[in-house]
């Protein structure tokens, strides 16, 4: 009985499991049916925050800020002018305008252009922000190109007039616009500075809706929503908070409660998974320029500019952070300078600087009898092999391979060497032998634990301190608390041996030309007093001679070639390429002195027409229009302006007029570019350098952002976040939905 008890309840436990699974499947096919045919589009809801590492923005659109001032009035306001990132064209907004003739541009409203109190935009409001802006010092670079336009307001039209056909008016067309009530009731702090933070009244698609203080992080947010008079409102986030933050470390304690922030310092890098990383670059880079009035041989600035790597200089930059340019114009062209290197000898004597060696060479022979003998032997022996030279009365001694080494009175184990060596990874312990009592050694200032005053000898071990290339050690013996220098040793080393013998062969021929230089020396001393005539050489300047370094060039008066070589210190880079610069062409012999300069300094330089600079190092911003280069090479902006080269060709003025133009189509802007190039290659006056790239963090939930890889300004990396949503919703076809057509679906799903 039991068992068939058992038995009863299995079968109703089946039963009942089979029902569920018949519902559940049931229920299944019947949603597959329903959605089969749906549609997924997003969902326009959803908040999302921005991080702001800064002080409240003043949110003055009439003011010319380049921070984050800008980019929120981007958000807030509209223009006549705008840039598409889906494009990646320039395209009009609240008007249509003809530009077929740059001194006569006539601009038309377009439909449904509202303000957010439902009022519509009118011309009026267009000619009384230019006003405003003419009339007063509130935008100084506006202000300057609007002093020659004429703004006439017609029945259905604007004219803006002007007497130059210049690409540069059309910057005028980006500015944001402002009713008209609203200007005319601004009073003086609220026209210079800062516009209230509530009750404006915007034109774009979203508003400010409130400010509020976080007593919980200790933070101002502005809370912005859609504008809902904007028409057809194409934006998914229904609202943006901008969450203010004081300091970088107060942000960072915090990183993760914010969708966006753009990490231009590179704070927070890729270190939170949440973020997606979109790098972009703006349109705008370093140069180097080469001042032509202060190196005048165009063969010398090419060699300068040769001699600049730009994948080194990355390497040394970071180059994940930075791309290299190749062009004046963001294109695929190449400025490279000529193929053809004179030698820098050659170069600087046709300027009268000479080598160490040379002024020896001729003093030499102006202080001997025998000078045609004398120079023959002055330019023994030819190879850089270390011999023993009876010519020099200096002994060299060449005792292994790899090492040339002179005798030391420290230094006895486990080889001699001089203040130049070589070592190899097996070879990184050296000892050396204390001849006297002392009670402690420095090296490099660091105490040496291992010594013990009773000690007559120490030792070195270089394998935790050694690095690639060149390593100095200073060795200071300490006596009764005083320390002195007892020798100063350099060692070379690379792991690479090939590279490792380059540089090897460098260094012997400069220890070589070295030792030459100060034998002949000698031989002058002692034919100057042999010879007590005219021909006598004085002891200044002989000490002159001992006093000259081997690796530069000197005139008569044995000053040295120098350049001098300015960059703006407003960026780390900027200093790290200045140092690559003078690092490289005093590696080729030529000095080099740097000098760190501020963009007002620069900018004081250029009105007093001062430009003492050979080389500078300058941030150039093209904007929105990336092959008007015309203010940095053009003869008119060479005497106040922006032509750091000075350079003066009436040839390259014509094509840069025609390029600022603007009327041209693809194909001829190409051809004007070549020209461009062409000339630019023959003059050697400049190098385009590399742009930094930037990183604007996104939270993965927001889909559908598409940042492009380079945009005129960064107020543009928001625009790709209309399009941008959160949430996504399915849309039911209901058309052809029946239990006939259910049926008929399962048929085709089992068959």
């Amino acid at each position: 009985m039991e068992k068939k008890l058992i038995i009863w309840k299995i079968k109703k436990y089946l039963f009942f499991i089979s029902i569920v699974f018949l519902v559940l499947t049931s229920f299944h096919l019947w949603y597959k049916y329903i959605y089969n045919d749906s549609k997924e589009v997003a969902e326009k809801w959803w908040t999302i925050s921005e991080a702001i590492i800064w002080k409240f923005p003043n949110l003055n659109p009439l003011k010319k800020n380049n921070n984050y001032n800008d980019y929120i009035n981007h958000i807030l306001y509209r223009s006549l002018l705008t840039y598409s990132t889906k494009t990646q064209k320039i395209e009009w907004d609240i008007t249509n305008c003809d530009i077929s003739n740059l001194s006569s541009i006539e601009c038309f409203l377009n439909n449904n252009v509202m303000w957010s109190d439902g009022t519509p935009i009118t011309y009026d409001d267009i000619k009384e922000t230019y006003n405003t802006l003419k009339n007063s010092n509130i935008n100084p670079i506006l202000k300057s190109l609007l002093q020659d336009i004429t703004i006439q307001q017609k029945e259905s039209s604007i004219v803006f007039k002007s007497d130059k056909k210049d690409i540069n008016i059309l910057n005028i067309f980006f500015q944001p616009i402002l009713p008209s009530k609203v200007i005319s009731n601004l009073n003086q702090d609220e026209l210079k500075w800062s516009f209230s933070p509530i009750d404006g009244i915007y034109s774009w698609k979203y508003v400010i809706n409130r400010v509020t203080q976080d007593e919980t992080l200790w933070i101002t947010k502005l809370f912005l929503e859609k504008n809902k008079y904007y028409y057809n409102n194409p934006a998914y986030i229904d609202k943006i908070i901008f969450k203010i933050f004081d300091s970088p470390s107060q942000f960072l304690k915090h990183k993760t409660s914010v969708n966006i922030f753009n990490d231009k310092n590179n704070l927070i890098w890729d270190s939170i998974p949440k973020f997606n990383q979109y790098k972009y670059s703006l349109n705008q880079y370093i140069w180097l320029f080469i001042n032509k009035d202060k190196i005048i041989y165009p063969k010398l600035r090419n060699f300068i500019l040769r001699s600049i790597n730009r994948d080194e200089l990355l390497k040394k930059l970071d180059s994940k952070n930075y791309k290299k340019i190749d062009s004046p114009f963001f294109n695929d062209l190449k400025l490279e300078t000529n193929t053809q290197s004179t030698p820098l000898n050659k170069l600087l004597s046709s300027i009268w600087y000479y080598s160490k060696s040379e002024i020896l060479n001729k003093l030499w022979a102006s202080t001997n009898t025998y000078s045609q003998e004398a120079q023959i032997n002055l330019n023994t022996p030819k190879t850089s092999t270390w011999t023993n030279s009876s010519t020099w009365n200096i002994n060299y001694k060449k005792i292994t391979k790899d090492n040339y080494i002179i005798d030391s009175k420290i230094i006895t184990e486990p080889k001699w060497v001089d203040n130049y060596n070589y070592i190899t990874k097996n070879n990184l312990t050296l000892t050396w032998k204390v001849e006297q009592l002392i009670d402690a050694i420095y090296i490099n200032d660091k105490k040496l634990d291992s010594y013990k005053p009773w000690l007559n000898y120490f030792t070195l071990n270089l394998k935790n301190s050694l690095k690639i290339w060149e390593n100095q050690y200073k060795i200071y013996f300490e006596r009764n608390w005083k320390k002195e220098l007892k020798d100063t040793i350099t060692f070379f080393y690379n792991p690479d041996r090939t590279k490792q013998k380059l540089y090897e062969e460098e260094l012997i021929k400069r220890l070589n030309q070295e030792a030459k230089q100060k034998a002949l020396i000698e031989k002058i001393k002692e034919n100057s007093q042999k010879n007590n005539t005219q021909k006598e050489v004085n002891k200044e300047l002989i000490e002159k001679l001992n006093n000259l370094n081997p690796k530069f060039y000197y005139n008569d008066k044995l000053d040295s070639y120098k350049i001098n070589l300015y960059y703006i210190e407003n960026n780390l880079y900027n200093k790290i390429t200045a140092n690559y610069i003078k690092s490289k062409l005093e590696s080729l012999w030529i000095e080099v002195e740097t000098q760190a300069i501020w963009i007002n300094y620069l900018t004081k330089s250029l009105r007093e027409w001062e430009k003492n600079y050979d080389l500078l190092i300058a941030w150039i911003n093209l904007g929105y229009f990336d092959f008007n280069i015309f203010p940095y090479f053009h003869s008119s902006q060479a005497k106040l302006w922006y032509n750091f080269s000075k350079i003066k060709k009436l040839s390259l003025d014509q094509i840069l007029e025609e390029l600022k133009s603007y009327n041209l189509w693809e194909k001829k802007l190409k051809l004007l570019e070549n020209k461009i190039n062409k000339i630019l290659k023959q003059e050697a006056i400049f190098k385009p350098l590399f742009t930094p790239l930037y990183s604007n963090l996104i939270d993965k939930n927001i889909q559908w952002y598409n940042l492009p890889k380079k945009i005129p300004s960064e107020i543009y990396r928001f625009d790709p976040l209309i399009k941008s949503y959160v949430l996504k919703k399915k849309i039911i076809n209901y058309d052809n939905k029946s239990i006939i057509n259910y049926f008929k679906y399962l048929f085709n799903i089992l068959f």
